[in-house]
């Protein structure tokens, strides 16, 4: 999470957050009181004190999603969900996936997932709430042109980060080939059914 003065951004895991967090400790202006929360707050974690201001986050194909967040765990091994799942590291992409569906998100976020029961799905119902109205989301697909696009909505777009926007290097990305790689018919069909509200509602496609 991101507090300012101007904004409070929502970081779900692996949809372009560390690329907004880095540019903002580097570019954002002092004035802007930058405030960072680690281990991904939800927006039941928001102060009083920023409860009434705007809020966004940024969201990911869910395709793309899962194989970015099944490589950076699988490297890294610091999530027990992850490690439960995937037997250490070491089931594959697809087996590791397919166990995650099994599990009830909802019960073991100890919150309710309204939108979606998939993985992806309840946790983006965790980090923004079920009221995704209530939240200006941009995709990390467009990142660049959908985070100038919210910070003018805000009037808090600086002549500074437009023009880092434009070059600023990417963040913290994954190792692994394109996502329609991993996918065989099987595993397609279920994210395409699991994740069904989800695509629709952001337009994404496999």
């Amino acid at each position: 999470m991101i507090l300012s003065n101007k904004f409070v951004f929502l970081h779900l895991p692996k949809t372009g957050g560390s690329f907004v967090r880095e540019l903002f400790v580097q570019h954002a202006p002092q004035e802007w009181q930058i405030d960072l929360h680690d281990n991904h707050p939800s927006i039941r974690d928001i102060p009083a004190s920023h409860s009434q201001l705007p809020l966004f986050g940024l969201v990911r194909n869910p395709f793309d999603w899962y194989v970015s967040w099944y490589h950076y765990l699988k490297l890294h091994r610091n999530d027990p969900f992850f490690n439960q799942i995937s037997q250490q590291g070491n089931l594959d992409f697809k087996s590791t996936i397919c166990a995650a569906f099994e599990v009830d998100i909802g019960a073991m976020f100890q919150f309710p997932c309204h939108f979606s029961s998939s993985p992806f799905g309840c946790y983006m119902n965790y980090i923004f709430g079920n009221d995704l109205a209530a939240l200006e989301l941009g995709k990390m697909e467009s990142l660049r042109f959908d985070l100038r696009t919210i910070l003018k909505k805000f009037e808090a777009l600086t002549d500074r980060i437009d023009q880092q926007l434009d070059t600023f290097p990417v963040v913290n990305t994954s190792d692994h080939l394109p996502y329609r790689d991993y996918y065989d018919e099987s595993l397609k069909t279920l994210i395409l059914q699991r994740d069904k509200d989800v695509l629709e509602r952001f337009e994404y496609r496999f």
